[in-house]
Parts: structure tokens; C-alpha cells; sequence
């Protein structure tokens, strides 16, 4: 497996020119239109008549929108194209990028995350790496909430990325390792809650499972020693299921394959979070795979 540098170099040469004269361009367009709308705006200000008046300066909102959205659209396509594809190939051949698809809504569920009133995915990434099927894609759960004059408002849940690995072994319970709920997780414990042995593990995660003895099995000292290392090193919140033959893992990033028309076009911190969300969950499926196999459940 290629190590970050040799693939972020790579990205380099293929992309970087073509995509920073690109978002340079948009940059400058962006900017241009929000100047042209804003001064038409103030114009509009000058109209005696307040019906004129709102509809000039609204009129002048939408067509900064309308201008602003095409520049910036076109970027993040070709963002995706170039960088993010080639990235996702370079780290591995075996592995497709589709920007336009996702993970489905049963699918993601599978894992027992929370409840959501609306679902989206995008960005899919499938393919086989080691014998391991897997798939990850940007996934962003919203709660809507309608007041009594019927208008609603949506709550952002879950955005981040959201991985699914099939394991080897057919192994038929469930094991949850979810974010720590701290003091209310002490007054109302769930019942089928497992104190683990490692106190460190515990500060950021809760375990449960159907079966003790399963679940302490399958967590060994060494895989819960990689769950907490990946969290010391990377500073990224995550959860995961083990579920019937499979591994459903998600990642609090909010969204990570969006192209930044600030920043350079191959930003460097970028890139190096998704080779190491998708390293640790290719690691720690393997780690599983091997206890799983190893052991009777």
C-alpha cells in the first residue's frame, strides 16, 4: 500500500495546475458577481416607491446567487474528477469514486446510529482492498421539526463519512461501540451496556452488545488500543457496529470532498484525513476479520 506523500505527489503532478488556474478563475468570477450584485443592490435602494424598491434589491439577490452557484458548481465537478478520484485511485486500483452516488437509506440504518427525519448521500467510494468489500460515502442525517404555523426547520444530526466492510466470519450478534454519553450514560444505562477493561477505552466509548462474552472477544486489548490511538492522532470522533457478517463505521467530518475555493486546490491536511479515515477502517477490519476468524462465536 502507497504511503501518503508518494500519493499526494502524484495528485500533485496530475492536478494542481490545471485545478488552481481553474479555482483562481472561479475565485475571481465569485467575486467579480457579488461586486456587480451588491452595487446593483444599492441602487435599488435609491427607488421612491418601497414595492420597486424591495423587488430591485431582491431581483439583484437572486442573480448573484444564480452567477455565484455556476462558477463554484463547475469547480467542485472538476475538483472531484481531478483530485479526489485520482487520490482515491493512486491510494488503491481496486477502488471506484462516484461523486453523483451514495450509501443507501436501509443501508446506512443497518448500523443503529439514531433516528432521522431526512437522509442524503453522496460521494461513494466501492470497491474490494484485501479481500474486504467495502463502500464509504458522505452521509448527512437532519432532524425536521414544524411549528404550529406549519413551517419547519431542519436539525443536522450526522454529517460526516460513513463506511460499511464485510467481515469474513458468519458472526450473528450485534456489538455496538458508540460515542461515550458520559454522566447521562451513568444515570440511565442502557441494559445491555459492558464496562470494558481498559479505562482509556472507556472515556470514549460505550459497548453494547447482545453478548458479553462475544463483544470481549472480539474487542481485544490490541483493537481497543488502535481505536484510541486513531483518535489521539487524528482528533476525528467516530462509531461503529459490528452486525451480522459486517462492520458499519461512520466519522464526524462533516464534509471532506468538498473542494475549498480558499485553499489550494490539492490541500495537503485534507487529503491526508481521508487516507487516514480510510487506512483505519481497512485496519481495523482486518484486525476484527482476524479475531473473528480466530475465535468461536
Amino acid at each position: 500500500m502507497k504511503k501518503f506523500n508518494e500519493i499526494y505527489e502524484e495528485v500533485l503532478r496530475s492536478s494542481k495546475n490545471e485545478l488552481e488556474h481553474l479555482r483562481k478563475s472561479c475565485f475571481y468570477k465569485i467575486v467579480g458577481c457579488i461586486l456587480v450584485a451588491s452595487s446593483l443592490a444599492g441602487l435599488g435602494i435609491y427607488f421612491e416607491q418601497p414595492v420597486l424598491r424591495s423587488a430591485g434589491i431582491l431581483s439583484c439577490i437572486v442573480l448573484a446567487v444564480i452567477l455565484v452557484c455556476d462558477p463554484a458548481n463547475s469547480y467542485q465537478k472538476t475538483y472531484k474528477e481531478k483530485v479526489v478520484k485520482t487520490f482515491i485511485k493512486a491510494y488503491d486500483e481496486k477502488l471506484e469514486f462516484w461523486y453523483q452516488q451514495g450509501i443507501p437509506r436501509t443501508t446506512y440504518q443497518e448500523g443503529g446510529f439514531e433516528r432521522f427525519d431526512c437522509y442524503h448521500s453522496e460521494d461513494l467510494m466501492i470497491g474490494n482492498v484485501d479481500d474486504h468489500d467495502m463502500m464509504m460515502a458522505e452521509v448527512h442525517t437532519e432532524e425536521k421539526n414544524t411549528n404550529s404555523e406549519g413551517n419547519a426547520t431542519y436539525t443536522t444530526i450526522f454529517h460526516g463519512l460513513f463506511g460499511l466492510s464485510k467481515l469474513n466470519n458468519s458472526y450473528h450478534g450485534m456489538v455496538k461501540v458508540h460515542a461515550d454519553k458520559s454522566f447521562l450514560g451513568k444515570i440511565f444505562p442502557d441494559q445491555k451496556r459492558i464496562e470494558m477493561d481498559s479505562s482509556e477505552f472507556e472515556k470514549y466509548f460505550d459497548v453494547i452488545a447482545d453478548d458479553k462474552i462475544q463483544a470481549m472477544q472480539i474487542l481485544t486489548s490490541d483493537i481497543m488500543d488502535k481505536m484510541i490511538d486513531f483518535i489521539h492522532n487524528s482528533n476525528i470522533k467516530y462509531e461503529l457496529t459490528i452486525k451480522n457478517n459486517k462492520l458499519y463505521i461512520r466519522f464526524k467530518t462533516g464534509a471532506m470532498f468538498e473542494g475549498n475555493i480558499l485553499k489550494s486546490a490539492v490541500d495537503f491536511d485534507t487529503l491526508k484525513k481521508v487516507y487516514d479515515i480510510i487506512n483505519f477502517t481497512f485496519d481495523i477490519t482486518r484486525a476484527i476479520v482476524k479475531v473473528t476468524d480466530e475465535v468461536e462465536l
